[in-house]
C-alpha cells in the first residue's frame, strides 16, 4: 500500500454545526464562518457543504434519501484541496473496525453482543465490512446480515506477547514512552514500586525487572500502533474506492499516539480520510467504566501508580476524539448501552462542512497549531471541528527509509528488488523454551555498490521480525550491514553474505518476516517463512 505523505501547506477542517437541540445545521455559507489558526484569522480558500441521506442519531435503521449531495461555493481561483463538488450515489458503505489488540476480554464480549445485534438491523441498501486490527476475522463489503453478525460473533481478544493485564508490572505504551524517551524519573519510580508490590522482589531486582518491562513495552507498543494505524489507513483506502457515503465505525478503548512517529502518522491519516470524504466515528469499547485500582497483583497499587494509570487512560482516549473531530464523526464514551452507541455512531451527521485554508507564515517547526471555528452571525450554535494540526517538517531521508521499511514489515507482501533468501532453524533446550535462528542470504552481485578507496562499498538495512500464528507481532531486530568488498569477491560466482538473527521463543507456530533495503537507491526485498516448533 502506498504511503500517504501529509503536508501542512493546505489544511482541511471538517466542521459540524448544531443548534440548541443538537440537530446539525445545513444552511450556512462560507461567509458565515471564521477560521483562526493560533488565534490569527485565516482566509478560507475552499468550502464545501455536505448533505447526506436523512439520518437519525437516535435510531440507526432509517429510510434512505435518494442521494447524498455535496454543494460548494465557487472556488477561489482553484481548489487546492483537490475536492470536486459532485453528486454521490445514495449507497452507504460502512467499515466496522474492532481493536482486538487493546480491548480486554470482558469488554470484547460486550462489544460482540452489541455489534452483532446492531448489524442484524442493517439497512437493506447499506453495505458493511468487518475489519480487525489483528486481521482475524475479516469480511469484505456485504449486505448479508447473518454473515456480518456471525463474523462479529467470532471476535476474540488477541493477547500480545510481553504485555497485558496479567503482566507484572503491566506497563502501558504511554508509560514506556514517558520513561524511555522522555526521561520521566517519577513515572519510572511508579513502575518500580508497582513491580516490588506485584512480584515481591527487593528494590534492586524490581529495578531491573521494571527497566526490562519498559523497554519491551516501548518496542511492542510501537509495533502495535503501526499495525493499528495501518489498518485504519487500509480501511480509508478501501472506502475511497466506493461511490457513496463512506463511514468507519471503530470500537476501541483508545491507544497512545503522542510520539513523533505517531503524530506524523495521525496527521497523514486525517488528511487521507478528509480528502477521501471518509468519516470516522468511534465507540469506547469499555462502555460505562471507572478506573478502579487493580488489586489482583500484590494488593492495592500506590497513589502514584493510580495517577499514572489515569493519565495513561486519558492519553489513550484523546486519539478517539482526534479521529472523530478531525473527520466530522461522532465519539460515544462512558455509555452503559453499547448497542445504542453503535446505532448512534453509524448514522453520520446529515449536514457538515469542509473548510480549507493555506496557513499564513507557516514554519515547519513541529509545533501544534490550535484551530478555532466561529459562526459569529448565528446565536445558540455549537461547533465541532478539528482541534488543530502539527506543522511537521519534511521527512528526512532516514525517516522516509524508516517509514518504507515499517510498511514493508507489516504488509507481509513479497518484494523482489534484491535477490534475497531466508532460512530458519530452531533448537530446544527444554519443552518450554527454544531458540529460533533466521538467516538472511543476500547475493551481493545484484547490489548497487560504489567504488570508494579501491573497495566496492554499500550499505544494507535489514529487519527480521517474528509474528505469531494470529499474525501478531512478537519480536524484531534491525541490523545495518556496511560492505567494503574487493573486486575479486564481487566477481566470484557464489558471492553472498549471510546475516543471522536469534529469537528466544516458546513452542508454537511463527512467521518470520525478512525485509532488506539498500541505503543507496532504496531497492527492497521482503520474504516470509513459516516455522512450527513442537
Amino acid at each position: 500500500m502506498p504511503t500517504f505523505r501529509s503536508k501542512a501547506d493546505f489544511v482541511l477542517v471538517p466542521v459540524i454545526v448544531r443548534d440548541a437541540h443538537g440537530r446539525p445545521v445545513g444552511n450556512l455559507t462560507k461567509d458565515d464562518f471564521q477560521l483562526f489558526d493560533k488565534g490569527k484569522r485565516q482566509t478560507i480558500a475552499s468550502f464545501s457543504a455536505v448533505q447526506r441521506a436523512n439520518t437519525n442519531a437516535e435510531r440507526w435503521r432509517v429510510n434512505p434519501a435518494p442521494e447524498e449531495k455535496i454543494s460548494s461555493t465557487p472556488p477561489v481561483e482553484s481548489d487546492p484541496a483537490g475536492i470536486s463538488a459532485a453528486s454521490i450515489r445514495s449507497e452507504r458503505y460502512v467499515i466496522y473496525l474492532f481493536d482486538d489488540l487493546n480491548t480486554e476480554f470482558a469488554n470484547m464480549a460486550a462489544v460482540r453482543k452489541a455489534a452483532s445485534r446492531h448489524l442484524e438491523d442493517l439497512v437493506p441498501t447499506d453495505r458493511a465490512a468487518i475489519y480487525t486490527v489483528s486481521g482475524h476475522p475479516t469480511l469484505d463489503f456485504s449486505s448479508d446480515r447473518d454473515k456480518l453478525a456471525e463474523t462479529v460473533r467470532s471476535l476474540r481478544m488477541q493477547s500480545t506477547v510481553g504485555h497485558g493485564g496479567t503482566e507484572c508490572p503491566d506497563v502501558s505504551y504511554f508509560l514506556a514512552d514517558r520513561i524511555v524517551n522522555q526521561g520521566d524519573d517519577q513515572a519510572h519510580r511508579a513502575v518500580v514500586q508497582r513491580t516490588m508490590q506485584c512480584s515481591g522482589a527487593p528494590e534492586m531486582t524490581a529495578e531491573t525487572i521494571a527497566s526490562g518491562a519498559e523497554k519491551r513495552e516501548l518496542n511492542i507498543g510501537e509495533q502495535d500502533n503501526r499495525v493499528l494505524l495501518r489498518t485504519l489507513r487500509s480501511a480509508v483506502q478501501r472506502l475511497s474506492q466506493m461511490s457513496g457515503q463512506r463511514l468507519i465505525v471503530m470500537a476501541s478503548p483508545g491507544f497512545y499516539t503522542r510520539t513523533p512517529q505517531g503524530i506524523r502518522a495521525m496527521a497523514e491519516l486525517l488528511d487521507q480520510a478528509t480528502r477521501a470524504h471518509v468519516v470516522i466515528s468511534a465507540v469506547d469499547a469499555r462502555g460505562l467504566y471507572t478506573l478502579q485500582p487493580d488489586a489482583t497483583l500484590g494488593g492495592p497499587p500506590s497513589k502514584l501508580w493510580q495517577e499514572y494509570t489515569r493519565i495513561s487512560a486519558d492519553a489513550n482516549k484523546d486519539v478517539m476524539l482526534e479521529l472523530t473531530e478531525g473527520t466530522g464523526g461522532t465519539f460515544v464514551q462512558n455509555s452503559d448501552d453499547l448497542r445504542a452507541s453503535f446505532d448512534r455512531v453509524a448514522a453520520a451527521p446529515e449536514f457538515s462542512y469542509l473548510l480549507g485554508f493555506s496557513p499564513a507564515e507557516l514554519k515547519d517547526d513541529g509545533s501544534f497549531h490550535a484551530l478555532e471555528i466561529r459562526v459569529p452571525s448565528e446565536k445558540g450554535l455549537t461547533v465541532q471541528a478539528r482541534r488543530g494540526y502539527y506543522a511537521l517538517a519534511p521527512e528526512t531521508a532516514e525517516e522516509v527509509a524508516r517509514s518504507e521499511i515499517d510498511e514493508a514489515v507489516l504488509s507481509r507482501e513479497q518484494m523482489s528488488g534484491i535477490p534475497v533468501g531466508l532460512q530458519t532453524v530452531f533448537s530446544k533446550s527444554d519443552t518450554s523454551h527454544a531458540k529460533l535462528t533466521a538467516i538472511a542470504i543476500v547475493d551481493i552481485r545484484s547490489l548497487h555498490l560504489q567504488k570508494i578507496d579501491g573497495r566496492n562499498r554499500g550499505s544494507l538495512t535489514m529487519v527480521s521480525s517474528l509474528f505469531d500464528h494470529n499474525g501478531r507481532y512478537v519480536a524484531g531486530m534491525i541490523k545495518t550491514v556496511n560492505l567494503g568488498l574487493r573486486d575479486t569477491t564481487v566477481a566470484h560466482s557464489g558471492s553472498e553474505i549471510t546475516v543471522p538473527w536469534v529469537f528466544d521463543v516458546k513452542p508454537g507456530t511463527y512467521e518470520v518476516r525478512l525485509v532488506v533495503r539498500e541505503v543507496v537507491g532504496g531497492a527492497m526485498s521482503a520474504c516470509n517463512s513459516t516455522v512450527v516448533i513442537p
